[in-house]
Protein backbone atom coordinates (compact mmCIF):
# COMPACT_ATOMS: atom_id res chain seq x y z
CA UNK A 1 0.00 0.00 0.00
CA UNK A 2 1.50 3.29 -1.09
CA UNK A 3 1.53 6.02 1.57
CA UNK A 4 0.44 9.55 0.69
CA UNK A 5 3.00 12.26 0.14
CA UNK A 6 1.95 13.94 3.36
CA UNK A 7 2.37 10.79 5.42
CA UNK A 8 5.68 10.06 3.69
CA UNK A 9 7.04 13.44 4.78
CA UNK A 10 5.92 13.01 8.38
CA UNK A 11 7.30 9.49 8.67
CA UNK A 12 10.56 10.20 6.87
CA UNK A 13 11.27 13.26 8.99
CA UNK A 14 10.52 11.32 12.15
CA UNK A 15 12.81 8.47 11.14
CA UNK A 16 15.60 10.88 10.25
CA UNK A 17 15.24 12.72 13.55
CA UNK A 18 15.25 9.47 15.51
CA UNK A 19 18.45 8.33 13.82
CA UNK A 20 20.38 11.53 14.54
CA UNK A 21 18.91 12.49 17.93
CA UNK A 22 21.06 9.99 19.84
CA UNK A 23 24.28 11.47 18.52
CA UNK A 24 23.03 15.02 19.06
CA UNK A 25 22.06 14.26 22.66
CA UNK A 26 25.45 12.66 23.26
CA UNK A 27 27.29 15.79 22.23
CA UNK A 28 24.94 18.20 23.98
CA UNK A 29 25.25 16.37 27.29
CA UNK A 30 29.01 16.04 26.97
CA UNK A 31 31.23 13.03 26.69
CA UNK A 32 33.78 14.30 29.25
CA UNK A 33 36.37 12.20 27.52
CA UNK A 34 34.37 9.04 28.02
CA UNK A 35 34.15 7.33 24.64
CA UNK A 36 31.99 4.57 26.03
CA UNK A 37 29.29 6.97 27.19
CA UNK A 38 29.66 6.65 30.97
CA UNK A 39 28.38 9.17 33.52
CA UNK A 40 29.30 12.07 31.31
CA UNK A 41 27.12 11.19 28.35
CA UNK A 42 25.74 8.48 26.08
CA UNK A 43 28.36 8.08 23.35
CA UNK A 44 28.72 4.48 22.22
CA UNK A 45 26.26 3.40 24.90
CA UNK A 46 23.42 4.97 22.95
CA UNK A 47 24.72 3.17 19.87
CA UNK A 48 24.25 -0.10 21.72
CA UNK A 49 20.79 1.00 22.80
CA UNK A 50 19.78 1.77 19.23
CA UNK A 51 21.29 -1.45 17.87
CA UNK A 52 19.28 -4.19 19.63
CA UNK A 53 16.12 -2.12 19.87
CA UNK A 54 16.23 -1.22 16.19
CA UNK A 55 16.81 -4.80 15.07
CA UNK A 56 13.88 -6.01 17.14
CA UNK A 57 11.70 -3.28 15.68
CA UNK A 58 12.61 -4.29 12.13
CA UNK A 59 11.99 -7.95 12.93
CA UNK A 60 8.37 -7.14 13.76
CA UNK A 61 7.79 -5.95 10.20
CA UNK A 62 6.05 -8.37 7.82
CA UNK A 63 8.35 -7.65 4.90
CA UNK A 64 11.51 -8.14 6.95
CA UNK A 65 10.14 -11.40 8.33
CA UNK A 66 9.46 -12.59 4.80
CA UNK A 67 12.94 -11.59 3.64
CA UNK A 68 14.49 -13.56 6.52
CA UNK A 69 12.08 -16.47 5.97
CA UNK A 70 11.09 -16.60 9.62
CA UNK A 71 8.96 -19.57 10.63
CA UNK A 72 5.86 -19.20 12.81
CA UNK A 73 7.69 -20.15 16.00
CA UNK A 74 10.30 -17.45 15.39
CA UNK A 75 7.61 -14.88 14.70
CA UNK A 76 5.88 -15.75 17.96
CA UNK A 77 9.14 -15.43 19.89
CA UNK A 78 9.86 -12.06 18.28
CA UNK A 79 6.38 -10.82 19.17
CA UNK A 80 6.87 -11.86 22.80
CA UNK A 81 10.25 -10.10 22.91
CA UNK A 82 8.70 -6.97 21.42
CA UNK A 83 5.85 -6.94 23.95
CA UNK A 84 8.27 -7.47 26.83
CA UNK A 85 10.67 -4.82 25.54
CA UNK A 86 7.92 -2.19 25.22
CA UNK A 87 6.71 -2.94 28.73
CA UNK A 88 10.24 -2.59 30.10
CA UNK A 89 10.68 0.71 28.28
CA UNK A 90 7.38 2.03 29.62
CA UNK A 91 8.47 1.24 33.14
CA UNK A 92 11.97 2.62 32.67
CA UNK A 93 10.89 5.94 31.16
CA UNK A 94 7.64 6.42 33.04
CA UNK A 95 7.13 10.12 33.83
CA UNK A 96 10.34 11.15 32.09
CA UNK A 97 8.57 13.39 29.58
CA UNK A 98 7.04 15.43 32.42
CA UNK A 99 10.41 16.45 33.86
CA UNK A 100 12.18 19.74 33.05
CA UNK A 101 14.89 19.36 30.42
CA UNK A 102 17.86 19.40 32.82
CA UNK A 103 16.23 16.87 35.14
CA UNK A 104 15.29 14.71 32.19
CA UNK A 105 18.86 14.69 30.90
CA UNK A 106 20.18 13.84 34.35
CA UNK A 107 17.66 11.03 34.67
CA UNK A 108 18.71 9.70 31.28
CA UNK A 109 22.33 9.65 32.42
CA UNK A 110 21.32 7.74 35.53
CA UNK A 111 19.35 5.26 33.44
CA UNK A 112 22.15 4.64 30.95
CA UNK A 113 23.75 1.63 32.71
CA UNK A 114 20.34 0.00 33.03
CA UNK A 115 19.56 0.77 29.40
CA UNK A 116 22.82 -0.75 28.23
CA UNK A 117 22.34 -3.86 30.32
CA UNK A 118 18.78 -4.26 29.08
CA UNK A 119 19.71 -3.81 25.44
CA UNK A 120 22.68 -6.15 25.71
CA UNK A 121 20.39 -8.85 27.06
CA UNK A 122 17.83 -8.08 24.37
CA UNK A 123 20.45 -8.39 21.66
CA UNK A 124 21.39 -11.87 22.90
CA UNK A 125 17.75 -12.90 23.02
CA UNK A 126 17.16 -11.70 19.46
CA UNK A 127 20.25 -13.53 18.23
CA UNK A 128 19.08 -16.75 19.90
CA UNK A 129 15.84 -16.63 17.92
CA UNK A 130 17.57 -16.28 14.56
CA UNK A 131 19.73 -18.61 12.50
CA UNK A 132 23.26 -17.37 11.61
CA UNK A 133 22.27 -16.51 8.03
CA UNK A 134 19.21 -14.64 9.31
CA UNK A 135 21.33 -12.63 11.72
CA UNK A 136 23.69 -11.68 8.92
CA UNK A 137 20.88 -10.60 6.61
CA UNK A 138 19.18 -8.61 9.38
CA UNK A 139 22.42 -6.75 9.97
CA UNK A 140 22.57 -5.85 6.29
CA UNK A 141 18.95 -4.69 6.28
CA UNK A 142 19.56 -2.62 9.41
CA UNK A 143 22.48 -0.82 7.78
CA UNK A 144 20.41 -0.17 4.67
CA UNK A 145 17.46 1.25 6.59
CA UNK A 146 19.57 3.40 8.91
CA UNK A 147 22.05 4.55 6.30
CA UNK A 148 24.85 6.61 7.85
CA UNK A 149 22.93 6.50 11.12
CA UNK A 150 24.16 2.91 11.44
CA UNK A 151 27.63 4.29 12.17
CA UNK A 152 26.41 4.98 15.72
CA UNK A 153 26.05 1.25 16.29
CA UNK A 154 29.00 -0.09 18.25
CA UNK A 155 29.38 -3.21 16.12
CA UNK A 156 29.36 -1.23 12.88
CA UNK A 157 31.82 1.35 14.20
CA UNK A 158 34.11 -1.39 15.47
CA UNK A 159 34.00 -3.28 12.19
CA UNK A 160 34.95 -0.11 10.30
CA UNK A 161 37.62 0.74 12.91
CA UNK A 162 36.38 4.30 13.36
CA UNK A 163 38.85 6.43 15.28
CA UNK A 164 37.94 8.71 18.19
CA UNK A 165 38.49 11.71 15.94
CA UNK A 166 36.20 10.29 13.25
CA UNK A 167 33.48 9.64 15.80
CA UNK A 168 33.81 13.19 17.07
CA UNK A 169 33.54 14.61 13.55
CA UNK A 170 30.49 12.47 12.77
CA UNK A 171 28.79 13.59 15.97
CA UNK A 172 29.46 17.21 15.04
CA UNK A 173 27.92 16.72 11.60
CA UNK A 174 24.84 15.12 13.13
CA UNK A 175 24.51 17.82 15.75
CA UNK A 176 24.47 20.48 13.05
CA UNK A 177 22.03 18.42 10.97
CA UNK A 178 19.76 17.97 13.98
CA UNK A 179 19.60 21.69 14.64
CA UNK A 180 18.99 22.48 10.98
CA UNK A 181 16.30 19.84 10.56
CA UNK A 182 14.55 20.87 13.75
CA UNK A 183 14.40 24.42 12.43
CA UNK A 184 13.31 23.52 8.90
CA UNK A 185 10.58 21.11 9.96
CA UNK A 186 9.18 22.89 12.99
CA UNK A 187 5.38 23.46 12.99
CA UNK A 188 4.48 26.16 10.49
CA UNK A 189 7.73 25.98 8.54
CA UNK A 190 7.42 25.59 4.80
CA UNK A 191 3.87 26.80 4.37
CA UNK A 192 1.88 23.92 5.86
CA UNK A 193 0.31 20.90 4.22
CA UNK A 194 0.00 22.58 0.83
CA UNK A 195 3.77 22.81 0.73
CA UNK A 196 4.38 19.12 1.41
CA UNK A 197 6.22 18.56 -1.87
CA UNK A 198 8.65 21.35 -1.04
CA UNK A 199 9.06 20.02 2.51
CA UNK A 200 9.80 16.56 1.20
CA UNK A 201 12.34 17.96 -1.23
CA UNK A 202 14.04 19.96 1.54
CA UNK A 203 14.13 16.92 3.78
CA UNK A 204 15.69 14.76 1.07
CA UNK A 205 18.24 17.44 0.28
CA UNK A 206 19.11 17.92 3.96
CA UNK A 207 19.50 14.18 4.49
CA UNK A 208 21.67 13.87 1.38
CA UNK A 209 23.91 16.71 2.58
CA UNK A 210 24.25 15.08 5.99
CA UNK A 211 25.05 11.68 4.49
CA UNK A 212 27.67 13.19 2.20
CA UNK A 213 29.34 15.00 5.11
CA UNK A 214 29.34 11.88 7.28
CA UNK A 215 30.73 9.67 4.52
CA UNK A 216 33.43 12.27 3.83
CA UNK A 217 34.77 11.58 7.33
CA UNK A 218 35.45 7.96 6.38
CA UNK A 219 38.44 6.78 4.42
CA UNK A 220 37.84 5.33 0.96
CA UNK A 221 38.45 1.85 2.36
CA UNK A 222 35.92 2.43 5.13
CA UNK A 223 33.34 3.74 2.68
CA UNK A 224 33.77 0.68 0.47
CA UNK A 225 33.46 -1.65 3.44
CA UNK A 226 30.41 0.20 4.73
CA UNK A 227 28.73 -0.13 1.32
CA UNK A 228 29.44 -3.87 1.26
CA UNK A 229 27.90 -4.21 4.72
CA UNK A 230 24.52 -3.39 3.17
CA UNK A 231 24.45 -6.57 1.12
CA UNK A 232 21.80 -7.13 -1.54
CA UNK A 233 19.40 -4.22 -1.89
CA UNK A 234 16.25 -4.51 0.19
CA UNK A 235 13.31 -2.39 -0.95
CA UNK A 236 11.62 -0.95 2.11
CA UNK A 237 9.37 1.98 3.01
CA UNK A 238 10.41 3.44 6.41
CA UNK A 239 6.80 4.46 7.07
CA UNK A 240 6.03 0.75 7.49
CA UNK A 241 7.85 0.87 10.81
CA UNK A 242 5.15 3.05 12.32
CA UNK A 243 2.23 1.46 14.10
CA UNK A 244 3.92 -1.93 14.43
CA UNK A 245 5.24 -1.61 17.95
CA UNK A 246 8.29 0.35 16.83
CA UNK A 247 8.27 4.14 16.64
CA UNK A 248 4.49 3.91 16.70
CA UNK A 249 4.64 2.94 20.35
CA UNK A 250 2.76 0.38 22.40
CA UNK A 251 -0.57 -0.74 21.10
CA UNK A 252 -0.10 0.94 17.75
CA UNK A 253 -1.23 -1.00 14.74
CA UNK A 254 -0.37 -4.60 14.15
CA UNK A 255 0.77 -7.01 11.56
CA UNK A 256 -0.77 -6.77 8.20
CA UNK A 257 -0.86 -2.97 8.05
CA UNK A 258 0.65 -1.29 5.04
CA UNK A 259 1.58 -4.48 3.29
CA UNK A 260 3.49 -4.35 0.07
CA UNK A 261 6.67 -2.85 -1.25
CA UNK A 262 7.98 0.62 -0.88
CA UNK A 263 10.98 2.75 -1.57
CA UNK A 264 14.27 2.34 0.17
CA UNK A 265 15.61 5.78 0.91
CA UNK A 266 19.18 4.70 1.50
Amino acid sequence: MRVTDKKWVVCAVAVALCLITAAAEAQQQGRRGNRGGGPGGFGRGMGRFNGAGARLMYLQNDKVQKELELVDDQKDQIKKLGDKSRENMREMFSGLQDLPQEERQEKMRELQPKMEESQKALGKQVDEVLMPNQRDRLKQITVQIQGTGALSDEEVAKELALSDDQEKQIQQVRQEAFEKMRENFRPGAGGGDNDRDARRERMQKAQKETDDKVLAVLTSEQRDKFEKMKGEKFEFDPSQLFGQGGFGGPGGGGRGQRRGGGNNNN
